[in-house]
């Protein structure tokens, strides 16, 4: 008895850990994403808005991306404009990227925390109980990949039915200050305007939605072929 109640708590362990892990792992992959920043530049006409040329603009979202990762000490970039070097954020800007990056490194530690019990937990499995594993893990990936599923859904019919509320409960939820409340004359909003993250959130949930796919489809039919023993197929 114990040891069947261990591995259904293992189990459940290993559904949720499986969405945390998917979303964690896309939210980071946008974070790395150059092209997606680069995207937004000229989709946003950012070169226009700040009078920052393109090159720089380049150079600075690289700088951001070292920032997140932890490999550049200061938020703070430096860019030159109208053959000037100047400092691209005000002190309330920089204040705001740390409580961002905080947030980013929040995310790659969830990744890593929910990577590493999904292959121990697959690597135990099979070592333990061999062929037999394939069914709960099959189980394991169906319930993961719905329950994902069902939460980006949610995200991403908010995000297109009333993008603001969505983007305002976001910034109401995860920062403890009000720095994220930046003047339309800032670089951080004109760089980045709230266009870009619709735009980054939908992204997120289709390319989630695809990798829930990937694993709810083949987890159904295998179950559907190879039902418990003592049930009828369907």
């Amino acid at each position: 008895m114990t040891i069947r109640v261990s591995e259904k708590i293992a189990g459940l362990l290993f559904v949720i850990c499986l969405m945390l892990m998917l979303i964690s792992m896309n939210v980071g992959f946008m974070v790395n994403s150059r092209n997606l920043y680069e995207y937004g530049f000229e989709k946003y006409d950012v070169e226009e808005a700040t009078g920052i040329d393109g090159g720089e603009l380049k150079k600075a979202a690289g700088e951001l991306i070292d920032y997140f990762n932890g490999t550049k000490e200061s938020p703070q970039i430096q860019v030159t404009k109208d053959g000037e070097q100047i400092d691209l954020f005000t002190p309330r800007e920089t204040t705001h990227l740390r409580d961002v990056k905080g947030i980013f490194q929040f995310f790659y530690l969830v990744l890593w925390i929910t990577l590493a019990y999904v292959v121990i937990y697959l690597i135990t499995g099979f070592i333990l109980r061999k062929r037999a594993f394939l069914r709960p893990m099959m189980k394991g990936l169906l319930c993961g990949g719905a329950l994902t599923l069902a939460l980006v859904a949610f995200v991403g019919i908010w995000a297109l039915i009333d993008f603001d509320s969505l983007f305002l409960r976001f910034h109401l939820s995860s920062f403890s200050n009000d720095f994220w409340q930046l003047p339309s004359s800032s670089y951080l909003l004109k760089m980045f305007p709230e266009g870009f993250f619709s735009d980054v959130a939908l992204l997120l949930v289709a390319d989630t939605v695809v990798e829930c796919l990937i694993l709810i489809v083949p987890a159904w039919f295998y179950l559907r072929k190879n039902p418990s023993p003592g049930l009828p197929e369907t």
